[in-house]
């Protein structure tokens, strides 16, 4: 029989981990809509993003834009005088990456009050070309999005087709008369792509007028296969007057990692 003991040892207690403080959501762009006031395609225009946000901006964050198509005159990257209300009291480091086709609203401050709409306007004397193509309604090859200082560069975008955008009509085409039994020709869209189309010399034995026109893809009206996504312009040839009566050439321009459809079904990879 154990003897009895006076001073027992007490149960050992146990101290409760630290509990690790909750991090404050990120914010995110509830709602967002871009404007193109008083703007034809392939002309310079004013750029206009109405949003609201879940919270403010913390310093070095950024509102990306992404704009498929549009143009500025090469080496300009800085953008001189972006206009915003309400306005970050540090003001705005904002650039456009012409090879991402981006353009970034960087807030080294911050940016605080954002709980009510927000709007960035983005002069036309700032040299934004519209797509010559057009824009479609709500064009979901638009996107607007956020970038943190802690995200590795990786921009948290609206989902896809969200953003409220108004349609704008495509450029009109580039009409050329070309006459019977003339030398070659070649007639190039408007859009930024290059496409062209050639004519060898004495294509046609009557005068003929021809055009060449883009248009922006319409997912509904030109579905994608299966896992892919509809993007870019169409390219469109009229003739009037007669038919050509030696093989036309067409030159069409695609992006690096693009399929081009053919008629015939298939695919080429651009």
């Amino acid at each position: 029989t154990p003897a009895y003991n006076p001073y027992p040892t007490p149960a050992p207690t146990t101290t409760p981990a630290p509990t690790a403080p909750t991090p404050e959501p990120e914010p995110i762009i509830t709602q967002a809509s871009l404007r193109f006031p008083s703007a034809q395609a392939g002309e310079a225009s004013t750029i206009r993003l109405d949003f609201r946000i879940t919270a403010d901006l913390k310093p070095f964050s950024s509102v990306v834009i992404l704009l498929p198509g549009f143009d500025r005159p090469p080496g300009q990257n800085m953008l001189s005088s972006p206009n915003a209300d309400p306005f970050p009291r540090g003001g705005f480091s904002a650039m456009w990456d012409a090879s991402r086709e981006r353009m970034s609203f960087m807030v080294p401050s911050g940016w605080t009050g954002l709980t009510a709409n927000v709007r960035i306007n983005v002069d036309s004397s700032e040299g934004f070309m519209l797509p010559s193509e057009g824009i479609l309604p709500n064009d979901p090859s638009l996107r607007v999005g956020l970038k943190s200082q802690d995200s590795n560069g990786v921009v948290t975008w609206m989902p896809v087709g969200l953003i409220d955008t108004l349609g704008l009509s495509a450029a009109r085409a580039v009409t050329r008369d070309l006459p019977g039994g003339g030398s070659a020709a070649t007639v190039t869209a408007k859009d930024k792509s290059g496409s062209k189309v050639v004519f060898p010399d004495g294509c046609f034995d009557s005068d003929v007028r021809v055009s060449v026109g883009v248009s922006k893809v319409s997912e509904a009206a030109n579905p994608a296969p299966q896992g892919g996504r509809s993007v870019g312009a169409l390219l469109t040839l009229d003739i009037r007057g007669g038919l050509p009566k030696m093989p036309v050439s067409v030159k069409v321009g695609v992006s690096p990692g693009y399929l081009l459809d053919q008629t015939d079904g298939g695919s080429s990879t651009g």
